[in-house]
């Protein structure tokens, strides 16, 4: 096997790098002589706020595993633009580093990801042969949600891997990893934990089309999915063991919410059945709402 560079954005999440690093460890144990995780932590996040960066813990990691890490500024033109200019900057940042450094040469596989998506031994092999023939390959990652064994086939676009053929930058790969044209060089594998270790604050911030946060909070904690698409879930996580390190990570909540999701929502039809009339209610109320607002209108303009 090649040797593999895992590149990752990291803002502060030090005990989620931790676990991730000793997954990786264990999981590519037999080639680890030939495996790298490099983060790239910017001085503040997108919006401008300050990141208090722990070098104590990050040195630590460092001598522990196969890290390093990179620390670097965002302009103030770029974060005062928007985030998302001051995310593009990042992209071209690590895209820069990454060829000053030499990084990619023919023995070489990058697997770019976020902290969150996990990739293992399964998903590399899954990739190899596309990666052989396109330069670079995407991935579908399910998501957990809440606890192990309540994981969604949400097709996640997670992982990129590219070798030295690919012409793409990583945040050209990002971006088109995203869209929802059909991929011929993409593998259904790993996992994307963004929702493992919830939190009420995290939900506050989720894509619900309902917009009263603790009714959205209550579905969460049934289990049903934040975008309430794909609700259905495996049971398992994975059976390789080495998962098992990220049951750290898990949102802990009370007995009833854990049982109603096991197994009462977790029920495929009844999740189903609960979308539907959530969404039923959703059309009903956003009719009535442009009904009378069209009759204010009318009623103004006479």
């Amino acid at each position: 096997m090649h040797r593999i560079i895992d590149v990752i954005r990291f803002y502060n999440e030090y005990k989620f790098l931790e676990l991730r690093l000793k997954f990786l460890k264990k999981e590519f144990s037999g080639i680890y002589r030939e495996f790298q995780t490099e983060a790239y932590i910017a001085t503040t996040s997108n919006t401008g706020k300050k990141n208090n960066i722990n070098f104590k813990v990050l040195n630590k990691l460092k001598r522990n595993y196969n890290f390093a890490y990179t620390v670097y500024d965002i302009p103030k033109q770029y974060l005062y633009s928007c985030s998302r200019s001051a995310e593009d900057y990042c992209f071209d940042f690590i895209n820069n580093s990454i060829s000053e450094r030499n990084f990619l040469n023919d023995e070489t596989l990058i697997a770019w990801s976020d902290l969150d998506e996990i990739f293992d031994l399964h998903t590399i092999n899954m990739s190899s042969q596309k990666i052989t023939k396109y330069g670079f390959c995407y991935t579908n990652m399910y998501s957990c949600f809440y606890n192990s064994k309540f994981c969604f086939n949400e097709n996640w676009p997670g992982t990129v891997f590219l070798n030295s053929q690919c012409k793409l930058s990583l945040g050209v790969l990002k971006y088109s990893a995203h869209h929802s044209l059909p991929k011929i060089n993409q593998v259904s594998s790993g996992y994307h934990l963004s929702y493992f270790n919830g939190s009420a604050e995290s939900k506050n911030l989720n894509s619900h089309f309902i917009k009263f946060f603790k009714f959205r909070l209550i579905l969460a904690k049934l289990g049903i999915h934040p975008q309430l698409r794909y609700s259905y879930y495996m049971k398992n996580l994975n059976p390789n063991k080495n998962y098992k390190l990220f049951k750290e990570l898990e949102y802990e909540d009370n007995f009833t919410f854990q049982v109603l999701r096991n197994y009462f929502t977790g029920n495929r039809f009844i999740s189903c059945f609960l979308i539907f009339i959530i969404k039923i209610i959703k059309k009903i109320f956003f009719n009535a709402n442009y009904f009378f607002k069209n009759k204010k209108n009318l009623y103004f303009s006479k």
